[in-house]
């Protein structure tokens, strides 16, 4: 991954309990973005995303995946 590809979070594993108050806040189950800065924490390859909202989002990279690259 790298700054301007078109990313999309992952869907809710299917199964999984569904809560409104966690739900509410991590509203980003399938969402769209492009990647604005690449993190590492704690070995942990992580980024910061902008989703469509024009909000900023942080995520790690193995929850997230390429749609479109940029070149």
């Amino acid at each position: 991954m790298k700054v301007g590809d078109l990313i999309k979070y992952r869907d809710r594993p299917e199964g999984q309990t569904y809560s409104p108050s966690i739900d509410k806040l991590l509203c980003c189950w399938g969402e769209y973005g492009l990647v604005i800065e690449l993190l590492e924490r704690e070995n942990t390859p992580g980024l910061i995303y902008m989703d469509f909202n024009g909000d900023f989002i942080h995520a790690k990279q193995s929850n997230l995946r390429v749609v479109s690259k940029n070149r």
